[in-house]
Parts: C-alpha cells; structure tokens; sequence
C-alpha cells in the first residue's frame, strides 16, 4: 500500500515495526481503484481515543479519461484521549460478501494527544 509523508505528519509502515514518530495528526494514504468498485473501510476499535477528521479521495495518479484507474483513499485521524487503540482498514467491494484486503494499524495516544504507531 502507498503511504504519504508530510510535514506534521509521518508515514505509515506495518503494524509489527518499531514505534514511529509521535504526531498530532495521522494521515493514512491506501492505494486502490475505486472506479472497480473498491473501497477502503477504517474502523477505529476505541473511538474515545482516536477519530477520523477526514476522508479523501486522491485521483491525482490517475491517467485521464481513464475508467476504473488507481484513486489512492486518504485517512486523517487525531487523538481524542490518551490510550491504545486499532484501527481496522478493510478494501472490498461493498456489494460482495467476501472478505477483501485487511491492514491493521495499532495506535498509542498520549497526554499531550500526539499519536504513535507500532
């Protein structure tokens, strides 16, 4: 999966690595291709410790006049209280029953709200 880096943000790496940079905004980037039907669902596990600010769609990869190209989903989250918490990514396509791509992320939020992931 793509992910993005960004000032006052950081880059997401798998759930097993080594703790990564606290920040107060999380800024997840998901390749996909929403044009096939395929969507990316987060599910915060705590919602009292971390919330979803905004939801995005990046086309900017995407060729024009192309139908059914690569959209990457954007994620942005921030810290509501200080605890644990997974946040659940699943990409499927709504209609089908089967189980699709799963990505796991295992968040900390600290006193000062600054958001660390392992």
């Amino acid at each position: 999966m793509a992910m993005m880096l960004a000032r006052s943000q950081l880059s997401v790496r798998k759930a097993n690595d080594a703790p990564l940079t606290e920040v107060k905004i999380w800024t997840l980037r998901l390749s996909g291709c929403r044009g096939c039907g395929y969507t990316w669902e987060c599910t915060i596990n705590n919602p009292d410790v971390l919330e979803k600010i905004d939801q995005q769609i990046d086309d900017s990869m995407m060729s024009p006049g192309l139908i059914g190209g690569h959209q990457d989903e954007v994620f942005t989250f921030r810290g509501l209280s200080p605890g644990m918490t997974g946040v659940d990514c699943v990409y499927s396509r709504p209609w089908e029953d089967e189980d699709g791509e799963h990505q796991h992320y295992l968040v900390s939020v600290d006193q000062e709200l600054l958001i660390s992931l392992f």
